[in-house]
């Protein structure tokens, strides 16, 4: 019945040792080595390490690492068993399911990997990093449970340790900001982006004309070119334009700290003629996330780059080089070869990534946007971006010649294609999407013959994949500008949003929230809970001069 005294750093090194163990063994040795009472069941050190666990991280992610780390959540144990037999549940296997169904790679590496497939793609030298990485974090949460239930007595113990054993928990999948769980429902108004008093210590999100502000994290939109985000408790207003603190605001006169590294998740780009490709980007540290990068082709005549990272493969074949730079001289280039295929007849070019497609039979049961290829009105939704003449009785395309001194209408389609069944709280929400924004871009200008593209992405967190994106193809007749038609984008869908003019953030790398009956980012999986965007273009002859 004794308890065996041990140091604080021996009980920490014990406990992190089980995650390596087999986990039959722990019943009769790992009880007494731990300085628990040796009469200690496997049953009730679980529930004891699985309690320890939740008071110390309030159900957040940090605590799944910590049980996923010790083999404590559902589908993560350290064994299986089949009949008699035993098998062991390795940390690399834990590891791997936990990348895939937890949200830890989404947030850590801003979307740049949502899958250890993902991963591996990117080669061994990043395995390794995000598994020492994830390692480290494992240290860290285990300490901190060691430390939780460190030289409790048996009486305090007994009375920590539940009655009867707790259900091993499932994974949770909550995103991980600074230590906090990020809540759906933390809604309130903020005022104006420029009135940093006005939310000044908030922990909240807010919403107000139109605009989200997220001041407990860094993923939001605000006015002004700003958005605002929360360090050391206090509430900044950022200047997305050069990623620094605003001057003179509430003496937060410093800058974020500087870029270290770049992932960007493919070593070169294939394309053909007129596709696109968004690059994807994550930085390091996670503190220097929402700075600026800046996107240069070396051979326009090839392949362009927007200032939202998306690669236009210019009619001619040739190879160039994309050099994404960020202002603390952290720089990565990217290999673009431009190519035509034999039998390039594709007609539509341009959407991604590539993702499992589904039909409209098919019951999703998660969220996942415009991957239905037999959509009754739109056909294959991957194809979500058209356009047409105004006025001109045609319907939308993907493909269009367009002339001076008309209007253009762009049609943006979004569809969660979640299954309804799966919005509810039985299923943990897992048809909702979150943060849903879209974003497009159209050129400046067109030379006669010349092609570009319209295109439009939809992004949001806790989707699979996080991002999507196409484009429509558009040539010119002449040499045109072109021009955005104030007060023109609308979302239309059957909620109460339905009509409202959306911000020119629309044309962001941000881009502008959408919603059903607030414009706070929550889309429900169904087909009733889908809509468009529709905004129209002017363009304007160049004369000669």
């Amino acid at each position: 019945m004794g308890v065996k005294e041990i140091s604080l750093s021996d009980f920490q090194s014990k406990l992190g040792s089980l995650r390596y163990s087999d986990y039959y063994g722990i019943i009769t040795e790992i009880p007494g080595d731990l300085g628990l009472p040796e009469t200690t069941t496997l049953e009730e050190m679980e529930s004891l390490l699985i309690k320890a666990a939740k008071d110390c991280f309030d159900d957040t992610i940090e605590g799944d690492i910590a049980l996923m780390a010790l083999g404590l959540m559902k589908g993560f144990c350290h064994h299986e068993v089949h009949g008699k037999a035993k098998k062991e549940f390795p940390i690399k296997k834990r590891r791997i399911k936990f990348l895939n169904e937890s949200s830890y790679l989404v947030e850590e590496y801003g979307g740049l990997y949502v899958s250890y497939e993902d991963i591996e793609k990117a080669g061994s030298k990043v395995v390794k990093q995000v598994f020492d990485k994830l390692g480290k974090t494992e240290d860290r949460c285990l300490n901190k449970v060691a430390t939780k239930i460190y030289r409790k007595n048996i009486e305090r113990l007994k009375e920590y340790m539940p009655t009867q054993k707790i259900a091993l928990p499932d994974c949770k999948s909550v995103l991980l900001s600074d230590g906090m769980a990020v809540q759906a429902n933390n809604i309130k108004n903020a005022g104006s982006a420029g009135n940093t008093a006005s939310i000044k210590g908030l922990s909240d999100t807010m919403q107000s004309e139109g605009y989200t502000y997220r001041t407990e994290d860094i993923n939001a939109g605000a006015d002004g070119g700003t958005f605002v985000r929360k360090q050391d408790n206090v509430t900044i207003q950022v200047n997305i334009n050069n990623a620094g603190f605003i001057p003179k605001s509430g003496g937060m006169d410093k800058n974020l700290p500087p870029v270290e590294y770049i992932f960007v998740p493919v070593e070169a780009i294939s394309l053909e003629p007129l596709q696109s490709y968004a690059i994807k980007t994550a930085i390091l540290p996670k503190e220097a996330q929402g700075a600026f990068l800046s996107y240069v082709s070396s051979d326009t005549s090839i392949a362009t780059i927007s200032a939202d990272g998306i690669v236009m493969a210019k009619e001619s074949c040739g190879d160039a080089e994309i050099t994404i730079q960020a202002e603390s001289g952290c720089t990565i280039k990217v290999p673009v070869s431009v190519r035509q295929k034999n039998n390039a007849t594709q007609k539509r070019y341009g959407w991604g990534p590539k993702r499992p497609t589904y039909t409209i039979e098919n019951v999703v049961d998660h969220a996942t946007f415009n991957s239905i290829t037999n959509n009754p009105v739109l056909g294959d939704e991957r194809d979500f971006v058209r356009i047409v003449e105004v006025n001109s009785g045609n319907t939308f395309t993907n493909m269009l010649e367009i002339e001076p001194d008309k209007q253009y209408a762009v049609y943006i389609y979004y569809h969660n294609n979640a299954s309804e069944t799966y919005n509810d709280k039985e299923h943990k929400h897992a048809g909702v999407a979150r943060d849903v924004r879209v974003a497009s871009s159209f050129p400046d200008k067109l030379n006669a013959g010349e092609y570009s593209a319209v295109t439009g992405i939809i992004i949001a967190s806790k989707t699979i994949p996080p991002s999507v994106w196409d484009a429509a193809r558009i040539t010119a007749k002449q040499d045109v500008t072109l021009h955005y038609v104030t007060g023109s984008a609308k979302i239309y869908n059957q909620w109460d949003v339905n009509g409202r003019v959306l911000s020119t953030k629309l044309f962001s790398r941000q881009g502008v929230f959408i919603g059903l009956n607030e414009l706070n980012g929550v889309i429900l999986g169904g087909g009733k809970y889908s809509g468009q965007i529709i905004y129209k273009i002017q363009t304007r002859p160049i004369k000669d001069t």
